[in-house]
């Protein structure tokens, strides 16, 4: 994995002369579960932090590289996917590189992402491809995510999320999504192999600004397996198919 971070920052580099701004953001948050493609992970408790570096062209286009980690609270992660005997230690490490730009006012993404697992586990890696629209509803985003190491499968998911002011140092985020998942994806992530809907989910956050760099957030996030063979397949291993799960984030920005 550390081969698309290098070629990004390279690349970043021998455009140095076009790189009208760089910018650097983190996130921090505490949650009571860690829940991946409505799956949880681990329902006992979890510590996520991520920090992004992003490199802004003159032309307006942008390539990123960032570092996600999730912290396990205690050993025991409840009935959920990780293995566990991980408290206090990163249960898992994302590594991701991309390349963002407008094209006729829609928002293109693509990247690659690698997921290893420190506390036990294949890693894999995914590339994926996402397009962002500005409706008068709220944006509208689209990804698609193949997995092109263990699993092989595809994912792909589309989004709705809008915001809504307070005041003018509060804004109430919503969101809200479906995906759909093929037969090798929900073979492995969700212990049934059948192309269907995976999972929904729908998030709501009051986010506070306590300066130009820094928010506070508490969020609440509702998430269900939909396909009747996927839920009935997590079913079966024990693991709640719909799940409701809260966390408080502070975000900083330069």
């Amino acid at each position: 994995m550390k081969s698309p971070i290098i070629a990004t920052a390279l690349l970043a580099s021998s455009c140095a002369t076009t790189v009208s701004e760089t910018s650097v953001e983190g996130n921090f948050a505490v949650l009571d579960q860690y829940n991946f493609r409505g799956v949880p992970q681990n329902e006992e408790g979890v510590v996520q932090a991520d920090w992004t570096s992003t490199f802004t062209r003159e032309s307006g286009d942008s390539f990123y590289t960032s570092a996600w980690a999730n912290f396990d609270m205690k050993d025991d992660v409840g009935d959920a996917v990780l293995p566990g005997d991980a408290g206090g230690t990163a249960s898992e490490i994302d590594l991701i590189a991309g390349y963002s730009r407008e094209l006729d006012g829609v928002g293109i993404d693509t990247g690659i992402i690698h997921y290893a697992f420190p506390g036990g586990g294949s890693s894999t890696s995914e590339l994926y491809v996402g397009a962002t629209w500005a409706l008068s509803i709220g944006d509208l985003a689209a990804t698609i995510y193949y997995d092109v190491d263990i699993v092989g499968g595809l994912y792909g998911r589309v989004d709705l999320s809008r915001d809504f002011e307070i005041d003018e140092a509060t804004v109430l985020s919503t969101s809200a999504g479906v995906a759909w998942s093929d037969s090798d994806h929900s073979e492995a992530y969700y212990g049934a192999s059948e192309s269907d809907l995976a999972d929904f989910g729908a998030s709501v956050a009051v986010n506070h600004t306590l300066d130009e760099a820094t928010t506070v957030g508490l969020q609440v996030t509702y998430t269900s397996i939909l396909g009747d063979d996927l839920a009935d397949a997590v079913d079966d291993a024990g693991i709640e198919e719909d799940n409701v799960f809260a966390g408080i984030t502070l975000s900083w920005s330069h």
